[in-house]
């Protein structure tokens, strides 16, 4: 799992699934900026990226405490390529 570095920007949607809260966020390690090589393993780096996740029975995030703890569950960040 890679590290976020910053938060940018947030936003909780309602929709037919129920509440989710989207994301743009800086992530660590999350694309690859040099290639393996023989003697070295790929390097990755980070980069801006979306990613959302589905809420559940719990209480609507207020604090930045509580939205960095929902970004830390997002398992498909996808890198933004016109940033």
């Amino acid at each position: 799992m890679s590290a976020i570095i910053e938060i940018q920007s947030r936003k909780i949607i309602h929709g037919p699934c129920g509440w989710s809260v989207d994301f743009q966020a800086v992530v660590d390690d999350i694309v690859q900026v040099s290639a393996a090589t023989r003697h070295d393993p790929p390097q990755y780096g980070s980069a801006v990226c979306d990613g959302s996740v589905l809420l559940g029975d719990e209480p609507l995030p207020t604090t930045h405490r509580e939205f960095l703890e929902l970004a830390e569950l997002v398992d498909n960040w996808q890198p933004i390529t016109n940033y």
